[in-house]
């Protein structure tokens, strides 16, 4: 009896002796004792087809492995170093979040009409002044050491690079947002980083004229031109701690109105502006008990004196403007 090579599986086989068994005793006249006994064979178990080989799972296979009958890989709750890290990181910012973002009840919203100069920034305390060419140098050595750590640097796993990328983030207790309409009016107000588009687009139409309720717009960034998403908030965005945004009209007022006419005229008159303070991830957080004042960093009021000046203060950065210093002379005069 010749079986075929699609048929020599265990049940055919077992179907094949018993055909043999029969043609021996019937038609060759064998008594069954002369023939094998009958063997039941063992159980074939295969390998289950859910347990595919996963990439991002740890797998082990050495003789220790082979001994004990068993694959011994990592322990499913092992969470690396890295990881560990990032889940603190993730945890002081919720922290901080909940400690900053509380409901604001003065959005401080502001009209200015084209070339209207912005409301003065409060006092703020100076520091050492850098001359523009000591700041450009900085900056281009930071961008040398930032390209050269990037060429030299080795493979890096997701949560090496969102770790690295938490440690270089902050906290801030709102976002300060320019809107600029196509006639060149501007409106101000702050909002919370976690809130939407949609939120800031609700906060526009509030603004507007009781005729003037069904305009319809789109907020945009540009350059490059990138709509926003209404869904997607402020820090998803980029929009934190400072931007200026576009507004593009889908129905708007006529080409001939006046400029500003469709935005309430009370807002026009200007109220004391507040800037965004910010907390770093990597510092700890502070005790519920005040602590005492500390005198401010030499470089600490360069963020806040770059964020002034991008929402329309003046001053150089550092408190000062460059090559001056008050009423002395200049450092490049000499007799």
């Amino acid at each position: 009896l010749v079986l075929s090579d699609t048929h020599e599986d265990q049940k055919h086989l077992i179907s094949a002796r018993r055909i043999l068994t029969l043609t021996a005793t019937k038609d060759l006249l064998m008594k069954a004792d002369e023939l094998p006994k009958y063997k039941t064979p063992a159980k074939l178990t295969t390998a289950a087809t859910t347990n595919q080989f996963d990439p991002y799972k740890g797998h082990r296979y050495d003789a220790k492995s082979a001994a004990t009958g068993t694959k011994l890989g990592p322990d499913e709750n092992y969470v690396s170093p890295t990881e560990q890290k990032l889940n603190d990181l993730k945890t002081q910012q919720s922290k901080l979040e909940k400690k900053f973002h509380r409901p604001l009840e003065d959005r401080q919203l502001v009209a200015l009409m084209p070339n209207a100069k912005p409301p003065p920034p409060p006092p703020m305390e100076t520091a050492p002044a850098h001359s523009d060419g000591n700041l450009l140098a900085l900056q281009f050595k930071k961008r040398e050491e930032q390209r050269k750590q990037r060429e030299e640097a080795g493979f890096t796993t997701k949560a090496m690079r969102d770790l690295k990328a938490m440690k270089h983030k902050k906290v801030y207790s709102h976002a300060k947002l320019r809107v600029q309409f196509p006639d060149a009016t501007a409106l101000e107000a702050k909002f919370l980083p976690n809130e939407t588009v949609q939120t800031v687009v609700n906060v526009i139409k509030g603004t507007f004229m009781e005729q003037c309720a069904d305009f319809q717009f789109d907020l945009y960034v540009s350059p490059p031109r990138r709509k926003l998403d209404g869904s997607k908030t402020l820090d998803q965005e980029g929009l934190v701690p400072a931007a200026k945004i576009f507004l593009s009209w889908k129905n708007g007022p006529l080409k001939d109105a006046p400029i500003g006419s469709y935005v309430k005229s009370d807002l026009f008159q200007g109220t004391k502006p507040s800037y965004p303070s910010g907390k770093s991830l990597s510092q700890p957080l502070e005790d519920s008990k005040p602590a005492a004042k500390k005198s401010k960093p030499a470089g600490a009021s360069r963020e806040d004196d770059m964020l002034r000046r991008m929402l329309g203060g003046k001053g150089g950065l550092g408190g000062t403007k460059s090559g001056s210093s008050g009423g002395a002379k200049p450092k490049w005069f000499k007799k």
